[in-house]
């Protein structure tokens, strides 16, 4: 999996606004598995194929950032705003 700069710097810009629209995740649809065996097995699955996609797409993000110029890099860490998030800020849905 590759992702190109511009990708990278959408992605970024979301995580910066606390937005989660990059990650996309496939919808587990357990009607599909008539057992409650046969549904178990196929959401850890489903769990485990996911997880391993999400860690490819960090991977990629580490990649495509660790490739841009030094200046490009600074940049970016001086645009990331130093407050954490306060409990009030709501989760993704």
């Amino acid at each position: 999996m590759e992702i190109t700069p511009t990708e990278a710097a959408d992605i970024l810009k979301q995580i910066q606004q606390n937005q989660w629209k990059w990650v996309k995740v496939k919808r587990f649809v357990p009607e599909n598995y008539p057992t409650m065996e046969e549904r178990y097995a196929a959401l850890e699955k489903h769990y485990a194929d996911e997880t391993s996609r999400m860690i490819e797409v960090i991977q990629a993000l580490c990649k495509t950032i660790a490739m841009q110029p030094r200046a490009e890099f600074e940049r970016f860490l001086a645009a990331v705003p130093d407050e954490k998030p306060s409990a009030t800020d709501r989760l993704p849905e």
